[in-house]
């Protein structure tokens, strides 16, 4: 019987200082918040969980994402196309949520929450429209700053009667997808600020004119 030479038997570690210890460590921590939104997603689909309660956890771990992502220092950037490539990831439910950045029950507007009545879906939505618009055109430029406004556009619009493919669900929705691939801190150039306004005035107009 042959031996097994020594150095095959040593333990193979995957860092030799804590600085490498410390860099694993985070990413663990994103590559677990991944997992749990993955099961979450599946969960979602097969109606196991109260939607009220998806949407809150969610949300939550969307944030535990992001905060995780700022502790790998850039390494794996913010768009995660680039983590789940980079590390062959197949969790692709995770994959689209992250990207959109916002709960299903937001992106397509059922489950979570009350139903308001038309009226107060309108003048919400139109509040949310007005306010957006008015932020950036008194220089509202961050990344962060923006995301909140326009998640609450998409829930609002979801809360009308309006048909999926309408213009301003599918932009409002195009636009998170771009600005979750952003960092945070990061600020729109002059010419996404000038096409985000553009789009908003558009979907704007389309969406008095659905109510004519």
């Amino acid at each position: 019987m042959s031996r097994v030479a020594p150095h095959l038997l040593e333990e193979v570690k995957l860092y030799s200082n804590a600085s490498e210890r410390n860099r694993y460590d985070n990413l663990a921590d994103v590559y677990a918040k991944v997992v749990m939104i993955e099961h979450l997603e599946k969960a979602f689909a097969r109606s196991a969980i109260d939607p009220q309660k998806y949407q809150d956890e969610c949300q939550k771990l969307i944030g535990q994402y992001k905060i995780s992502l700022l502790s790998v220092g850039g390494e794996i950037g913010d768009d995660p196309e680039q983590f789940f490539k980079q590390y062959r990831l197949q969790w692709t439910a995770a994959k689209r949520r992250l990207q959109i950045g916002v709960p299903a029950t937001i992106e397509w507007g059922v489950g979570a929450g009350k139903k308001t009545s038309d009226a107060k879906a309108v003048a919400a939505t139109v509040s949310s429209f007005i306010t957006i618009m008015d932020s950036l055109q008194i220089q509202m430029n961050a990344v962060d700053e923006i995301h909140p406004y326009m998640a609450d556009l998409m829930g609002n619009l979801n809360k009308c009667n309006l048909p999926a493919d309408f213009v301003g669900k599918t932009m409002t929705m195009q636009w998170l997808q771009t600005l979750n691939g952003m960092k945070a801190s990061d600020n729109l150039s002059e010419d996404q600020k000038r096409q985000l306004l553009f789009d908003l005035e558009k979907s704007y107009n389309a969406f008095n004119q659905s109510l004519e």
